[in-house]
């Protein structure tokens, strides 16, 4: 018999793992083996001979992006680190979602400064760059699009995905002091994304592209470690689309002894100078300027850990 262990992770901009899920294991001629369902790390393990299975996974609102069944080869000579462990992707809908998959659906709500909907506050979109050819299919250019909400000031509006756009705020004359009051939305190549987060989104994930790094003290600045900043949209700074971040919004990178290391981070990179022996924790920190924007309450944020030896 063999150990198998089963996870069931979401395709989140920041993924989560999904507990609750029933997992039905049946034998590849449809005979029913085993159920168990997922804990609260997305994982339920079960114990098999070795052969190939067919998994089917129920839980309302969840559905696995490979579809069902889909099957595993359980093998006690697995090589793999961990051995005969299976990670599943599936999509979470809690949100209205476009049924086109050329489509994402935007929702949302803008309240007026009294705290109640404005049916009054439209947004203009226009497609950044004007023309585009996405799977074969030319989209043409076009005038700026006009969105309204309902008389609640909900939006519910699909646009194209993985495209960016200028949004516009007619009503406004600047907007983050840019005039005139305009923001980058970008669209993720998923069916649905929040307004907020379309409007104005914030880091939510730093991921560097190795956690280890040896200098030497005295040694020139150091740039060689990219650093994948993701955004509550779905971008990130290493995309074409993100070549800026938002105006309100902005990263740092933290030395945790700066008599050891400095660092500062440039677009895409960490920038670290050595200066005396010894190991230094090199972190990112999100900053929000609350001089542009109230955000409460803000969306997590985790960001990795590089450790720096300097000898």
């Amino acid at each position: 018999m063999t150990m198998t262990t089963i996870i069931l992770e979401s395709d989140d901009i920041v993924p989560v793992l999904i507990s609750g899920v029933i997992v039905r294991v049946f034998s590849t001629v449809g005979v029913f083996v085993t159920s168990g369902t997922t804990n609260v790390d997305g994982e339920v393990v079960f114990d098999f001979p070795d052969a190939d299975y067919d998994l089917l996974f129920f839980k309302l609102s969840v559905s696995p992006n490979s579809g069902m069944p889909q099957r595993i080869t359980v093998n006690a000579a697995d090589t793999d680190d961990p051995p005969n462990t299976f990670k599943v992707i599936a999509h979470i809908t809690s949100q209205p979602e476009s049924v086109d998959p050329m489509l994402c659906r935007i929702s949302g709500t803008i309240r007026g400064a009294n705290g109640t909907g404005s049916k009054d506050i439209r947004l203009n979109l226009g497609m950044c760059p004007e023309l585009a050819i996405l799977e074969g299919i030319v989209i043409a250019p076009q005038d700026i699009v006009e969105v309204r909400p309902d008389n609640n000031g909900y939006y519910e509006f699909d646009l194209l995905r993985k495209m960016r756009y200028r949004v516009y705020f007619p009503q406004l004359n600047d907007l983050f002091r840019i005039e005139p009051a305009m923001v980058y939305g970008i669209v993720p190549d998923l069916p649905a994304i929040s307004l907020t987060d379309f409007l104005f989104p914030v880091p939510v994930n730093a991921e560097f592209e190795s956690l280890v790094l040896a200098l030497t003290a005295g040694d020139e600045p150091d740039d060689s470690i990219e650093c994948e900043i993701t955004y509550s949209d779905g971008s990130v700074n290493l995309d074409g689309r993100r070549p800026v971040p938002p105006t309100f919004t902005n990263v740092k990178a933290i030395s945790s002894d700066e008599d050891i290391a400095d660092v500062v981070f440039q677009v895409d990179k960490v920038c670290i100078t050595p200066k005396a022996a010894g190991v230094v924790n090199i972190t990112i920190e999100r900053i929000v300027s609350d001089q542009y924007i109230t955000y409460d309450p803000l969306p997590a944020f985790v960001t990795q850990t590089l450790v720096v030896t300097v000898t």
